[in-house]
């Protein structure tokens, strides 16, 4: 890929994108681990603040340390040259004979980086919450039977409501070690194959299509708790509709007030203004001339100032 920027900024490039990868699954997997602590410790909760700063600390400072290889190993080379036109093309990318400088070589590199950043979050994100999901069930499985003593119809409605509850947060959970495991894999993949040459060749779209993949990750995950929390679907859902039902009240008064300007301006009744909302959506003006008039201009005016 063309690269106009110079050296400093193809190693700066190189390496800033594998550290927001560093720091980006070393931080999902921080955040499902304190999680696990507030569930299962709830007591020692507010005794870990300065611990997990100190462990949120750590995590930039091996992310920093995971990414100075690709620092190294990043470098601009001249692919042409015209000297009478003054024109050099040159590319960023990772020269292997950087790496052949370094302690480490790059397929030791890769592996470390797919253990690291793929298979050792992924397991903390699996443990931790399949213990929340497995400290939830005892604690509703406690409260059943001391329900089971009494009979009514508000501790039944109660009990459907936990069980459901319930069934949502264990399908959240599902759902984050899904993401992550899905999201991140092709990436990990697509390098361990393209390191050790297991595949003739990848294309650029190939790479472009894993990394974004990849990326989604964290937006994915907002999403996850979004869809599986009620409240927030229906605020969501009566938000839009609101919104939606109020730009069409807006539409159709700007289209009014539009006619009864014109009107005012030729001085004359010419015809008939009416609004009317096309199949797209749109509000659009018709004028229908020596058409009997449907709203009369004291009618108009009364809709308006309700508008």
């Amino acid at each position: 890929m063309f690269w106009p920027f110079g050296k400093w900024f193809c190693k700066i490039a190189g390496s800033l994108q594998g550290f927001n990868i560093f720091l980006s699954t070393f931080s999902i997997a921080a955040i499902a681990l304190d999680r696990y602590v507030l569930v299962i410790f709830p007591t020692k909760r507010q005794r870990q603040h300065n611990l997990s700063l100190l462990f949120f600390s750590l995590i930039w400072c091996i992310s920093i340390v995971l990414a100075l290889p690709l620092f190294t190993a990043s470098d601009i080379n001249l692919i042409f040259e015209n000297a009478e036109c003054g024109i050099k093309l040159t590319v960023c990318h990772e020269q292997n004979e950087r790496w052949k400088q370094m302690l480490i070589n790059k397929e030791v590199y890769t592996v470390g980086v797919m253990v690291t950043q793929y298979a050792f979050p992924l397991a903390s994100i699996a443990f931790a919450y399949s213990r929340i999901a497995l400290r939830m069930r005892m604690r509703f499985a406690a409260r059943n039977s001391l329900c089971n003593a009494v009979q009514n119809t508000v501790i039944n409605q109660r009990r459907k409501s936990v069980v459901e509850r319930q069934r949502r947060t264990h399908l959240l959970l599902i759902c984050l070690v899904f993401v992550f495991a899905t999201a991140w894999l092709p990436l990990n993949v697509f390098h361990v194959v393209n390191t050790f040459g297991w595949a003739e060749k990848f294309s650029v779209p190939t790479f472009a299509l894993c990394h974004s993949m990849a990326i989604t990750s964290a937006c994915l995950n907002p999403l996850s708790y979004a869809f599986f929390n009620q409240n927030f679907r229906q605020e969501f859902t009566a938000m839009f509709k609101e919104t939606k039902l109020l730009w069409l009240l807006e539409r159709i008064r700007d289209a009014f007030n539009r006619c009864r300007s014109k009107g005012s301006t030729n001085g004359r009744e010419t015809g008939t203004c009416i609004s009317a909302v096309n199949e797209d959506g749109n509000v659009g003006n018709r004028l229908i001339i020596n058409a009997t008039p449907l709203i009369t201009s004291e009618n108009m005016v009364m809709i308006t100032n309700t508008l």
